[in-house]
Protein backbone atom coordinates (compact mmCIF):
# COMPACT_ATOMS: atom_id res chain seq x y z
CA UNK A 1 0.00 0.00 0.00
CA UNK A 2 1.32 3.27 -1.41
CA UNK A 3 0.95 6.91 1.54
CA UNK A 4 -2.27 8.70 0.79
CA UNK A 5 -1.38 12.44 2.22
CA UNK A 6 -5.32 12.63 1.91
CA UNK A 7 -5.94 9.49 4.16
CA UNK A 8 -6.21 11.26 8.02
CA UNK A 9 -5.04 8.23 9.83
CA UNK A 10 -1.61 7.16 7.42
CA UNK A 11 -1.03 10.76 8.30
CA UNK A 12 -1.51 11.05 12.04
CA UNK A 13 0.55 7.17 12.10
CA UNK A 14 3.19 9.07 9.79
CA UNK A 15 2.89 11.66 12.15
CA UNK A 16 3.74 9.31 15.36
CA UNK A 17 6.65 7.59 14.04
CA UNK A 18 8.54 10.96 12.95
CA UNK A 19 7.53 11.67 17.03
CA UNK A 20 8.61 9.02 18.26
CA UNK A 21 11.92 9.03 16.42
CA UNK A 22 12.76 12.33 17.49
CA UNK A 23 12.16 10.96 21.28
CA UNK A 24 14.81 8.46 20.62
CA UNK A 25 17.18 10.63 19.06
CA UNK A 26 16.75 13.01 22.62
CA UNK A 27 16.95 9.86 24.56
CA UNK A 28 19.82 8.52 23.01
CA UNK A 29 21.60 12.13 23.21
CA UNK A 30 20.87 12.88 27.11
CA UNK A 31 22.27 9.01 27.08
CA UNK A 32 25.51 9.87 25.69
CA UNK A 33 25.60 13.35 27.71
CA UNK A 34 25.33 11.66 31.05
CA UNK A 35 28.42 9.97 30.59
CA UNK A 36 31.98 11.48 30.97
CA UNK A 37 32.91 9.57 28.05
CA UNK A 38 29.76 10.61 26.11
CA UNK A 39 30.52 14.36 27.50
CA UNK A 40 34.39 13.80 26.14
CA UNK A 41 33.18 12.62 22.41
CA UNK A 42 30.80 15.20 21.90
CA UNK A 43 33.39 17.86 23.21
CA UNK A 44 35.56 17.08 20.75
CA UNK A 45 33.14 16.53 17.97
CA UNK A 46 32.29 20.24 18.27
CA UNK A 47 35.60 21.11 18.09
CA UNK A 48 36.18 18.96 15.30
CA UNK A 49 33.50 20.85 13.49
CA UNK A 50 34.75 24.16 14.34
CA UNK A 51 31.91 25.47 16.52
CA UNK A 52 34.10 27.28 19.07
CA UNK A 53 35.98 29.23 16.43
CA UNK A 54 35.80 30.70 13.02
CA UNK A 55 35.66 28.48 9.86
CA UNK A 56 37.41 31.25 7.79
CA UNK A 57 40.53 30.05 5.54
CA UNK A 58 42.36 32.86 4.14
CA UNK A 59 42.49 33.18 0.61
CA UNK A 60 40.63 29.49 -0.07
CA UNK A 61 37.09 30.32 -0.58
CA UNK A 62 36.29 26.67 -1.21
CA UNK A 63 37.67 25.14 2.08
CA UNK A 64 36.24 28.03 4.00
CA UNK A 65 32.68 26.78 2.24
CA UNK A 66 33.61 23.26 3.31
CA UNK A 67 34.79 23.90 6.89
CA UNK A 68 31.43 26.23 7.59
CA UNK A 69 29.24 23.38 6.37
CA UNK A 70 30.88 21.25 9.05
CA UNK A 71 30.41 23.84 11.56
CA UNK A 72 26.56 24.04 10.51
CA UNK A 73 26.44 20.65 11.60
CA UNK A 74 27.90 21.28 15.32
CA UNK A 75 26.03 24.11 16.03
CA UNK A 76 22.87 21.94 15.34
CA UNK A 77 24.09 19.51 17.72
CA UNK A 78 25.04 22.24 20.05
CA UNK A 79 21.48 23.53 19.58
CA UNK A 80 19.98 20.09 20.04
CA UNK A 81 22.33 19.88 22.97
CA UNK A 82 21.68 23.19 24.36
CA UNK A 83 17.64 22.48 24.22
CA UNK A 84 17.23 18.89 25.46
CA UNK A 85 20.41 18.84 28.21
CA UNK A 86 21.53 22.63 28.85
CA UNK A 87 23.05 21.63 32.63
CA UNK A 88 25.19 18.96 30.79
CA UNK A 89 25.68 21.17 27.93
CA UNK A 90 27.17 23.34 31.01
CA UNK A 91 29.16 20.32 32.49
CA UNK A 92 30.53 19.07 28.79
CA UNK A 93 32.03 22.83 28.70
CA UNK A 94 33.77 23.00 31.92
CA UNK A 95 34.88 19.64 31.47
CA UNK A 96 35.72 19.88 27.92
CA UNK A 97 37.70 23.43 28.76
CA UNK A 98 39.42 21.71 31.85
CA UNK A 99 40.82 18.61 29.70
CA UNK A 100 42.49 21.43 26.64
CA UNK A 101 44.17 22.97 29.52
CA UNK A 102 45.69 19.79 30.89
CA UNK A 103 46.59 18.45 27.14
CA UNK A 104 48.28 21.78 26.36
CA UNK A 105 50.67 21.71 29.85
Amino acid sequence: MSYDSNDVKQVEKKKDIAELNAQSDVDDLISIMRTEHGRRFMWELLKRYHVFHSSYIVGDVNMTIFRESERNVGLAIVDSIQRNAPGLYSQMTEEGIKNDRRRKQ
